[in-house]
């Protein structure tokens, strides 16, 4: 096989497959593809091989793995390679109403990092929101918290601040109908935030990462994240060949190439800081009507 052809499938960074969409990739992975429909253009359809000796490396983001737990064994039998980006940032309701409680969490990325090793999960606390009901001090207790919690599930945090794009402006300013204000924070503080979360991190076995983040990196303390990751890939399987150039989504993005196969508008958790849902009722819509046969995910109309 030339290892120059094997890609890496993102799954996904548009929407949560290990949590709603298991059944789907299930089927996709017995058929050996998936179509894709490019975001920006829904005429333009591509067909992803997925078939084992064409897929360099799986990475998959989720807020909950367990209902793809079944499918973990397969994914190990037929070779595939794989790590996961699980985030974890148990904001209040107003933020992230959908989300499963952080205990059931907790639990099942234990239950995770035990089949899989806790090299292979990546908790992600992002993005940091600092308003008037979770203020940098707020942030700080809650991450020790949680760092507290998962040591020994997880080697590794990636974190971000957010960013204010477009189709995030919107739903955070309706958290002022609930009384929730956005803030700002000066560098200063936000830095020394950084190396607060950052003690608190290696206090807990886990280096902190930061995601297009760049002018918060510490040599030994903060290193640059690449959520799509060569190097990480090479460390859990030796016979991996890298094939991927960088290939950045973003400013200070640190990821090499990869291929997403999955659709914006088709998330669940309605996260009211997430970028990839301009619409949750349509996208609840979607989830209900979606034909787990279908060969792509389909953005919600």
């Amino acid at each position: 096989m030339n290892k120059s052809r094997q890609k890496i499938i993102s799954v996904s960074r548009r929407t949560d497959v290990p949590a709603f969409y298991s059944k789907w990739f299930s089927n996709r992975l017995q058929a050996g593809f998936a179509e894709v429909v490019n975001p920006f253009n829904a005429r333009q359809i591509t067909t992803v091989s997925l078939l084992p000796q064409q897929v360099g490396a799986f990475v998959f983001w989720t807020r909950n793995a367990r209902p793809f737990f079944p499918l973990l064994p397969r994914l190990q039998n037929e070779g595939y390679r794989f790590y996961f980006h699980w985030t974890l940032n148990r904001y209040p309701a107003e933020f992230e109403a959908k989300n499963p409680a952080a205990a059931r969490v907790i639990d099942s990325m234990y239950e995770l990092a035990d089949i899989i090793s806790p090299q292979r999960l990546i908790w992600r606390y992002d993005p940091v929101i600092v308003t008037s009901q979770t203020s940098l001090q707020w942030h700080a207790e809650n991450f020790r918290f949680l760092a507290e919690k998962l040591r020994g599930a997880s080697e590794k945090c990636i974190f971000s601040f957010v960013d204010m794009y477009k189709k995030v402006e919107g739903p955070l300013a309706l958290l002022a109908q609930k009384g929730v204000s956005i803030l700002t924070a000066d560098f200063s503080k936000k830095t020394a935030f950084v190396r607060q979360i950052a003690g608190i991190a290696a206090q807990n076995k886990m280096q902190l990462q930061a995601c297009c983040e760049d002018e918060y990196l510490s040599p030994g303390s903060v290193e640059k994240a690449r959520c799509i990751d060569n190097s990480l890939l090479q460390q859990l399987y030796p016979e991996f060949q890298p094939a991927a150039q960088a290939k950045p989504t973003r400013n200070e993005c640190g990821c090499v190439a990869s291929v997403d196969i999955g659709a914006y508008d088709s998330c669940l958790f309605g996260c009211v800081y997430c970028y990839a849902n301009r619409n949750f009722s349509r996208s609840r819509r979607r989830f209900q009507s979606h034909d787990p046969d279908n060969p792509r995910l389909i953005p919600a109309n």
